[in-house]
């Protein structure tokens, strides 16, 4: 399971129970760091935590203070990953400064609510953070559910909301991050636009013995995976209980993608995916090679 998997499933239990919480979020980092801007790490009130943003040399300092720095909103912080005597690192990968914005649930929790959808979604996502000034931690987002968000604000100027919400709109059809600065009234407000990449995916069609322990290793990176076969006897969620999606193929239908079943197996793959053709059967694989090559945005293959 990744961070990120794990993160979620903490704050949904949180968010169950109408607890409160932390979220640590990379912002900015200056020379080396293990992890990069938008990595994530949430914080309970009983200690327990999920995500990293550091090799694990920052990770207690933060939660031992982060409790009591957000007691009157977000915050910007300032870690070094270098020991506090010298220049010289914790360890390969560490001797930079982190930047984290810390924030209570009230604050985070549209956040983790367009990552969670976005990650469902398996989309693309552009969250746009106000880092200084008075709206320290205001946000916009553009991709599945776009929109602006954070705790009731009087007085936030529409310019300034549009002006963000502008920004996460244009990292989105640039792919790329954003760090800049925006108009607050008469002054500039340092905002940072936060690009996601969608979640990978691996579409295995095969549902032999060996697909068991390919499922088992993506779903270990945190991949979506589906399984689609032509055998029906072999697609069953006993067989795959980690499984996104099972599908069972209408070979007849090949060449072609006809049925529904056929659909649901090739619609769900996209263009950032991986696939891995293994029926073990020539005239199968054969064929589902071919569809998959003649699909609009054909997905990386190997047969």
């Amino acid at each position: 399971m990744t961070d990120l998997a794990r993160i979620l499933a903490l704050w949904r239990e949180l968010e169950a129970a109408g607890a409160d919480y932390v979220l640590a979020t990379i912002v900015a980092v200056q020379g080396p760091s293990y992890r990069k801007p938008g990595a994530l790490m949430l914080l309970t009130a009983d200690g327990r935590r999920a995500g990293m943003i550091s090799g694990g040399c920052l990770e207690a300092q933060v939660a031992s203070r982060a409790w009591w720095l957000t007691e009157n909103g977000p915050t910007i912080q300032r870690y070094s990953t270098a020991e506090e005597d010298g220049d010289r690192p914790y360890g390969s990968g560490c001797g930079g400064v982190v930047f984290l914005l810390l924030e209570r649930r009230i604050n985070s929790s549209p956040l983790l609510v367009a990552i969670e959808r976005a990650f469902d979604l398996r989309a693309r996502l552009a969250v746009a953070t106000v880092l200084d000034g008075r709206h320290l931690g205001r946000r916009a987002f553009a991709g599945p559910e776009p929109g602006s968000s954070g705790p009731p604000q009087p007085g936030v100027a529409r310019s300034l909301a549009d002006s963000l919400q502008a920004l996460a709109d244009l990292s989105l059809a640039r792919g790329e991050s954003i760090d800049t600065e925006i108009a607050d009234g008469e002054t500039k407000t340092r905002a940072w636009v936060d690009y996601r990449v969608p979640r990978p995916g691996l579409a295995i069609f095969g549902a032999g013995d060996d697909a068991q322990p390919l499922l088992k290793l993506a779903k270990e990176l945190g991949w979506y995976v589906s399984i689609a076969d032509g055998r029906s006897q072999l697609v069953t969620r006993e067989r795959f209980p980690d499984a996104d999606q099972l599908a069972v193929l209408a070979i007849k239908d090949f060449p072609g993608i006809s049925s529904d079943a056929s659909q649901q197996a090739f619609g769900g793959v996209h263009r950032e995916d991986a696939a891995v053709v293994m029926t073990h059967s020539f005239e199968q694989d054969s064929k589902i090679l071919a569809c998959l090559l003649a699909m609009d945005t054909p997905p990386a293959c190997a047969a």
